[in-house]
């Protein structure tokens, strides 16, 4: 028992410096919660954590230059059927003020098969992008159009 000093009320209170888990308020730790991982099962659980969260860096960044760093893009708004070897394909380039861009639109018939396609070289852009409307003749009815690829000939920061 403990010593105490004179004119102090002497309570029972648990050893909070107990050198077991056995011996701690409670009782045995293992038994309520499970086995101890050990220091190999925080180890590696650390190393997982580090893995994981460089990878996630590594992805945020690689998108965000990837997004940044493009020198065109676009958007397709819409496209129209005018008749059988005739489509009209709406869309939007974005670039870098003055650039020039060439641009590669397709049409397509039901089978996802060409059916025409035309270049259009679009520049200098003014602001930030540029909305265009091309036309398309066609071999027979295109079922579907959009922008094939862009890409810059001309770059106004170099």
């Amino acid at each position: 028992m403990r010593q105490v000093h004179p004119g102090a009320v002497a309570t029972e209170q648990p050893d909070v410096f107990a050198d077991s888990p056995a011996d701690a308020p409670g009782g045995d730790l293992t038994a309520r919660y499970g086995r101890d991982p050990g220091h190999r099962g925080r180890l590696i659980g650390q190393l997982s954590a580090v893995i994981g969260g460089a990878l996630a860096v590594t992805v945020f960044v690689w998108t965000a230059v990837s997004f940044t760093t493009r020198d065109a893009r676009w958007q397709d708004i819409t496209f129209s059927v005018v008749d059988d070897s005739t489509v009209d394909v709406t869309f939007e380039v974005y670039a870098r003020e003055g650039a020039n861009l060439r641009c590669l639109i397709r049409a397509i018939d039901a089978d996802n098969a060409d059916v025409g396609q035309v270049e259009r070289d679009i520049g200098p852009i003014e602001g930030t992008g540029a909305r265009e409307t091309v036309r398309i003749r066609t071999l027979r009815e295109a079922r579907g159009a959009s922008v094939r690829t862009c890409v810059l000939l001309t770059d106004p920061v170099q």
